[in-house]
């Protein structure tokens, strides 16, 4: 454990309020049972003792040092957690499988943590809410259509889609993977 001397903890209080910038860009929660803030905050004093004031601004440092520490929080947890997934692993509510999305020579681990994340989100969904985004990003279908069917709004497809694809980037900013 490297102690704080006087400047670095001043640099710390000065720049507290970034944490919950960071946590709020993040949509990193304060209440879950999981303590972001501790993590964010650890990140900060991390950043305040390697930083290098001639290398550019403070805050640029701290935030990328608070995503390494919630990023580490993260895989730990989902080294815990482990799915298999093979070249041929149907991607969810699609008829396609993982070895269609991947591009020749391309990396297959941002693919798999990806799916994961994917599969993990759409597992928590609701039989309705399933079927919705089956339909809209596993077919492709028209939202008017998709909400002719099931007896929705189109709207109402759209909030269903719109907070689906909100969990997961949430999910992947806070993990590996930013891209969806």
């Amino acid at each position: 454990m490297i102690k704080m001397n006087n400047t670095q903890r001043k640099l710390v209080e000065d720049n507290h309020k970034l944490i919950y910038s960071f946590l709020q860009r993040h949509n990193l929660p304060l209440d879950a049972e999981e303590d972001w803030y501790g993590t964010a905050a650890l990140g900060l004093c991390r950043a305040a003792v390697l930083y290098n004031p001639d290398k550019g601004a403070f805050s640029t440092y701290a935030y990328q040092a608070m995503l390494m520490s919630v990023r580490e929080v993260v895989r730990s947890k989902n080294k815990d957690i482990q799915a298999t997934y093979y070249l041929d692993s149907p991607i969810p509510f699609t008829d396609m499988f993982l070895l269609d999305i991947i591009p020749d020579n391309d990396d297959v681990t941002k693919y798999v943590d990806t799916l994961s994340i994917v599969q993990k989100t759409y597992d928590k969904m609701s039989a309705r809410n399933k079927e919705v985004i089956a339909l809209a990003i596993g077919k492709g279908m028209k939202y008017n259509a998709i909400g002719a069917r099931l007896g929705i709004t189109r709207q109402g497809v759209s909030r269903i889609v719109n907070r689906f694809r909100k969990r997961v980037a949430a999910a992947l900013s806070a993990g590996n993977s930013f891209n969806l």
